[in-house]
């Protein structure tokens, strides 16, 4: 986000990918580009939250923003991301540089076919009745509200808008290959959780009700769902930030969640940002044993 001064009153700018993107940030040196990139949101929505993320996000530029040193920043990059075009590029790249072009040049593609897709699951779900039980209506309005099949929500747990925005992040994790571990199955498996049975609407009720499942071969192999897991991709070390936002908003729509707080079991979870907390910790931990081995 950005500032715009208009007749003395300051107005917030959203930066938002398009296709002008990898020549503007190319242009920019290293730290400069950087900084643009972590006010870019990547899909075309200005609103905050877990909906949203920043072209820094997925490259986990939230956590080299501190490093002091070119060098820190070198090290980390070669560590995380591809080679070349395929990831480095995009941050390494000299400014001006045909490497750094073509690196954003390929991630601009994949976002082409995320929208694209993304829109087509949209219309899917369009489909379906996924307003929200709505609480002290009017009685006049009772009888037309049953009609319409209002009072049957998507979900206890989830709402359509959470299906399709996991749905959208299974899509980035899957499209933009820029990173060189796997993809944990936790991608799929929360929004197989977000994603469940869907509640039809009445105009176009069928017997065939569409369900998400994990069946992607190109996932981690290892078995484990457990957010500690360190030798794969996890929606935490892109999103944790953006998971802990979910969490205020899945608590609000089910409070439930309030009476009964998930503090100290293994079960990963998407409702629960505490997973990444412990996630993080873990990993520090067995990179500074690998580092003094």
């Amino acid at each position: 986000m950005g500032l715009i001064e208009e007749k003395g009153l300051q107005l917030e700018m959203c930066h938002v990918w398009n296709k002008g993107s990898p020549s503007e940030l190319c242009a920019l040196n290293r730290w400069e580009r950087i900084k643009r990139m972590d006010e870019l949101s990547l899909f075309t929505i200005c609103a905050e939250g877990f909906s949203n993320l920043q072209l820094s996000d997925i490259f986990q530029l939230n956590v080299i923003n501190n490093h002091e040193s070119e060098s820190s920043l070198i090290s980390f990059v070669e560590r995380h991301l591809k080679l070349g075009q395929l990831g480095q590029s995009c941050i390494l790249g000299d400014a001006h540089s045909s490497e750094c072009l073509i690196c954003f040049e390929r991630l601009g593609t994949s976002l082409e076919k995320l929208e694209k897709t993304f829109w087509s699951f949209s219309q899917l779900l369009q489909r379906f009745d996924c307003r929200q039980q709505q609480k002290d209506l009017e009685k006049e309005n009772t009888i037309k509200q049953q009609q319409i099949s209002t009072t049957r929500p998507f979900s206890p747990n989830t709402t359509c808008d959470n299906c399709a925005e996991w749905y959208r992040k299974w899509l980035l994790v899957n499209l933009v290959e820029i990173w060189k571990r796997k993809v944990c199955i936790n991608w799929c498996y929360y929004t197989q959780l977000a994603c469940p049975h869907l509640a039809t609407n009445k105009v176009v009720e069928f017997a065939g009700h569409p369900v998400f499942l994990c069946r992607d071969q190109m996932l981690s192999n290892t078995k484990s769902t457990s957010a500690l897991d360190c030798s794969c991709l996890h929606p935490c070390d892109l999103i944790r930030n953006k998971i802990a936002q979910f969490t205020v908003e899945s608590e609000q729509f089910n409070s439930s969640s309030k009476k009964q707080p998930i503090t100290t079991t293994t079960f990963d979870f998407f409702h629960v940002s505490a997973y990444c907390q412990k996630r993080e910790k873990r990993c520090r931990a067995k990179i500074i044993t690998k580092k003094k081995n």
